[in-house]
């Protein structure tokens, strides 16, 4: 396969610019309301991520399946500390029970990703005491574990990325097709899409919709909501254990699309964050940008930075970390440097030859005379490179929602803070 992409950062202030494209969204709006032409009974879906993953990787196919009328309410993610060797069954199976109970369902449909598909075919196999396999109507199983029958008997599909898919060129079983269950027509294989991306894909979400309704979705795109009826609520969690970071702050603030700069003196919205990590529903306007921030106790604030929310988005996720925790250890710590981390759920390419995806770092992009850049006595900031040249990045650096935006250097402080930008569905190059 092949993913290009020229990618340009503008770096200001203290924090830079990103934008990338992952889905298109279409100018008209879906009917809202039950899918169309389904007699049964809608079933609560269960979302499992993999290694060092979270909700986040389900955020832009939840949107796609409210797109298509699925209830807002019915879409679950089962989230946990992967850096635990064990599965937790016992875990899925008590927030399995909670969802029939909370639904009054019989039984949920199940999504499993990468080391979620371990997790999901071990529940419904019955391992280590723990079988789920009643309580789970189908099953869809993207780019991980492989088995020659149904887990559980439950009625599966597989959903195959270029790790997984012949003559791919970056196939890692023998150059052969990866299968779940007796059937090869149960399986699908998209060997241009890495593996984050092979999960979060449109493509991919037409599979799964069709094969758990028994319809093909109206659309594969995430539909806009009118701008004044959109929610975003999600989690503040420590990564990569997903607990919630009880005793932190977010803040929701309106942010200048043009320059970053905040909106106004005070936030948009205050949560108190207890051990669930939990913040919302927050109504937003689908128009504007906004940041996210977390405020740590006695230490620096993480900024979060999304492209505009054009639909309600519930699993929102601001990954951090304590003080002195992974997050703080790998970025540099002096007076000369600000941290930006850049998030999507699409692989970023750079084992593409001349089609990979290119990371380009522009410093003060807007002119020193601007007096919203840094001034003189600040360090200059940089990002990855420095001085600014475009970087080949590596092809292990997984992200997916990305924006741009730069910020006031009197909003944050320049040694503790660290800024994420995240965002999927912009332009190449836009103005945040």
């Amino acid at each position: 396969m092949t993913r290009s992409g020229t990618v340009r950062v503008l770096l200001g202030t203290l924090a830079a610019l990103l934008a990338l494209v992952s889905a298109s969204v279409p100018a008209t709006s879906a009917d809202e309301g039950r899918p169309q032409g389904d007699p049964g009974p809608l079933l609560p879906i269960v979302f499992v991520h993999g290694q060092s993953g979270s909700a986040q990787q389900f955020e832009t196919q939840a949107m796609r399946f409210t797109s298509n009328g699925y209830p807002q309410d019915l879409l679950y993610a089962f989230e946990y500390d992967t850096t635990q060797a064990a599965n937790p069954l016992g875990d899925l199976d008590a927030f399995v029970d909670g969802v029939l109970s909370e639904t009054g369902a019989d039984q949920v449909y199940a999504i499993g990703h990468s080391r979620g598909t371990s997790v999901w075919t071990s529940y419904l196999s019955g391992e280590n005491g723990v079988d789920g396999s009643d309580k789970v109507a189908k099953y869809v199983n993207i780019d991980g574990r492989t088995l020659a029958e149904l887990p559980g008997g439950v009625p599966t599909v597989g959903i195959w990325g270029e790790w997984n898919t012949a003559g791919s060129g970056f196939n890692r079983r023998g150059d052969t097709d990866a299968q779940i269950g007796p059937d090869p027509d149960d399986n699908f294989h998209f060997g241009d899409k890495s593996h984050t991306e092979v999960a979060t894909s449109a493509e991919a979400f037409g599979v799964m919709y069709e094969f758990l309704t028994g319809r093909p979705p109206r659309t594969t795109d995430v539909v806009p909501e009118p701008p004044g009826k959109v929610t975003v609520a999600g989690r503040a969690v420590l990564f990569p254990e997903n607990t919630g970071y009880a005793g932190s702050t977010v803040q929701v603030w309106r942010v200048d699309p043009g320059t970053g700069h905040r909106i106004g003196s005070r936030p948009r919205a205050t949560f108190t964050i207890d051990e669930s990590g939990g913040f919302g529903p927050v109504r937003v306007n689908g128009r504007w940008h906004y940041e996210f921030a977390v405020v740590r106790p006695d230490e620096g604030t993480h900024h979060f930075y999304a492209e505009p929310f054009l639909r309600s988005a519930h699993s929102h996720r601001l990954n951090t970390s304590l003080p002195g925790g992974p997050l703080d250890a790998i970025p540099p710590d002096s007076d000369a440097s600000t941290n930006l981390v850049v998030v999507r759920m699409r692989d970023f390419g750079g084992d593409q030859g001349s089609a990979s995806d290119r990371l380009g770092v522009d410093v003060d992009a807007r002119g020193r005379d601007d007096p919203r850049v840094l001034p003189p006595e600040v360090p200059e900031p940089s990002l990855l490179v420095h001085p600014p040249q475009v970087a080949r990045v590596q092809p292990s650096l997984g992200i997916d929602r990305s924006c741009y935006a730069w910020h006031a250097h009197e909003n944050f402080t320049i040694r503790r803070d660290l800024h994420f930008l995240a965002g999927n569905r912009l332009p190449q190059r836009s103005a945040f």
